[in-house]
């Protein structure tokens, strides 16, 4: 990473987290193009991410970063993107999550966050002595176990 590159993370974290977000990834194109992508425990709102991407540019403008051309964006990560932090789970309670394992994957609504333990309610239909049965199976899994863990997007 270059040095500013960790700058501009540096300054999109500090504004972030005046506004209770987070970064949970990032990317840096070339040409001068750095992406942060913020999100946080509660709904992130469009004026929030606008909000950050004022204070960073006000900050990178005082701070006269580069002689060279350069773009920054700070966006959310999408509804597709595998969530990468603990704290982004809460606000999706009683959705439905594929989470990835080492050895399997587990489908699933999420019931509640525990410490550092995500609980998946997993219900699925087995065929059991010629009859179809209903199970239901609940699982705590430690955080630093998944592999990736995404929401199921339905339009129900």
């Amino acid at each position: 990473m270059t040095k500013l590159a960790e700058t501009i993370k540096q300054l999109v974290n500090a504004e972030a987290a005046e506004h209770n977000a987070f970064i949970v990834g990032q990317n840096y194109a070339e040409k001068g193009l750095y992406q942060y992508y913020v999100d946080s425990s509660e709904a992130l709102t469009m004026n929030i991410l606008a909000e950050i991407t004022r204070g960073v540019s006000k900050k990178i403008d005082e701070l006269e970063l580069s002689d060279e051309a350069f773009t920054f964006e700070v966006s959310s990560p999408g509804a597709d993107t595998p969530l990468a932090d603990i704290r982004q789970f809460g606000k999706h309670i009683g959705r439905s999550f594929e989470i990835a394992l080492a050895d399997k994957k587990i489908e699933g609504k999420l019931t509640e966050i525990k410490d550092q333990l995500v609980c998946i309610e997993e219900i699925r239909t087995e065929k059991i002595e010629g009859k179809k049965k209903t199970i239901t199976e609940n699982f705590e899994i430690p955080f630093d176990t998944i592999k990736s863990a995404t929401i199921k997007i339905s339009f129900k």
